[in-house]
């Protein structure tokens, strides 16, 4: 059958193998890493999704969390800058007298 499909032993027997118990981990830490990312307004990287966890007391590298987010298409949304929207120049306006001189 391998050689109809013409695929490598090992490609073939990866199709039917269980995934490892790493994969499973990451699984389970994938839907806690998107209720936090909901939870925070999609605003947390890797970085703090990581400190969450730990505070949460699992004990996971950052490298790890930001990869299984990579993975998932889970990217923070960058906040804009903040801008006075008061403030509006209105060149038709009347300049005030400099009475202080």
């Amino acid at each position: 059958m391998k050689r109809t499909l013409e695929v490598f032993t090992s490609g073939y027997y990866a199709c039917n193998r269980a995934p490892s118990q790493r994969k499973l981990n990451d699984m389970q830490l994938l839907q806690i890493i998107k209720v936090l990312f909901k939870t925070h307004r999609k605003t947390y990287g890797g970085p703090r999704i990581h400190d969450a966890l730990k505070n949460l007391g699992h004990r996971v590298g950052k490298n790890r969390v930001t990869r299984i987010m990579r993975e998932n298409d889970l990217s923070a949304r960058r906040m804009d800058a903040w801008r006075c929207g008061t403030t509006q120049s209105d060149p038709t306006h009347h300049v005030a007298e400099n009475v202080l001189d």
